[in-house]
């Protein structure tokens, strides 16, 4: 099943992890067999934060955006592919990663990798 966004902002989707980690790459997408390609244009914001969270503080947590990635005028079904991205410089102390959606967005993974 896919996570898809709210028709509203902010809807994101994201991961908390129990200690303080670094993340030097993500990846993620809606489809890798280009069987449902829609859902996927549109803008990403990805964001994380030092803070500490749980599941229900996380929405109140205070977000760093890392990367803003403008999908909206790939034609399908390119955008729905899993796409890798490096960080030019990893990101130190991350307790939660998030990627934003500007609404209506369907992902189907989301990896998160450390260095």
């Amino acid at each position: 099943s896919s996570w898809i966004g709210e028709n509203e902002q902010p809807s994101w989707v994201g991961v908390i992890f129990s200690a303080p980690s670094t993340v030097a790459s993500f990846a993620f997408g809606r489809d890798n067999t280009g069987g449902f390609g829609d859902r996927a244009g549109g803008q990403y914001f990805i964001e994380y934060t030092t803070d500490a969270v749980t599941p229900g503080t996380a929405a109140s947590a205070t977000w760093t955006q890392a990367a803003f990635l403008n999908h909206a005028h790939v034609p399908p079904p390119l955008p729905s592919f899993r796409h890798l991205y490096d960080f030019d410089v990893a990101l130190t102390g991350v307790t939660a990663f998030r990627i934003s959606t500007s609404a209506g967005q369907a992902i189907d993974e989301l990896e998160v990798y450390s260095t």
